[in-house]
């Protein structure tokens, strides 16, 4: 197995609203061209709040994510949840809405396989940790569906 080298989305951009790690709106696209310029071949893509500005979650944009992927032989190796940190896949949570397992199952069913993203990166941390065990149990059935 050869290694590759990737950077998270945002990385490439200033940072918005003074975030390292968010969904760089404005340029996104441009991110292809410089990863690929400097010599990176993976990009992580980053889910954060603004879920409706983000082209993963809009079907009729993936064949523009698929042109600049192969224009750039970037590819997409995986997408940070970040959303999910304070929108929360447990029902246990405060945070809990229907919504948040329609945006999960999108990913899982649409966004990942029409873009070839092989890792759904869910960043289980403060209110969202599975040291609780309500919240484990529920991730722990979420997850074996």
């Amino acid at each position: 197995m050869t290694s590759r080298i990737g950077i998270m989305q945002g990385r490439l951009s200033k940072p918005l609203n003074g975030r390292i790690q968010s969904f760089p709106i404005n340029t996104w696209e441009k991110e292809f061209y410089l990863a690929k310029e400097i010599g990176f071949e993976l990009i992580e893509w980053v889910l954060d709040e603004n879920i409706k500005d983000n082209p993963i979650l809009n079907k009729s944009i993936f064949k523009k994510i698929s042109q600049i992927r192969k224009e750039t032989q970037i590819e997409i190796n995986s997408i940070c949840c970040d959303f999910f940190m304070s929108n929360s896949l447990s029902k246990n949570s405060t945070s809990f809405k229907e919504k948040n397992l329609e945006i999960f199952n999108y990913l899982i069913e649409e966004s990942c396989p029409s873009n070839n993203i092989k890792i759904i990166d869910l960043p289980l941390m403060g209110n969202e940790s599975l040291k609780e065990k309500r919240i484990s149990d529920d991730y722990k059935n979420l997850l074996l569906k």
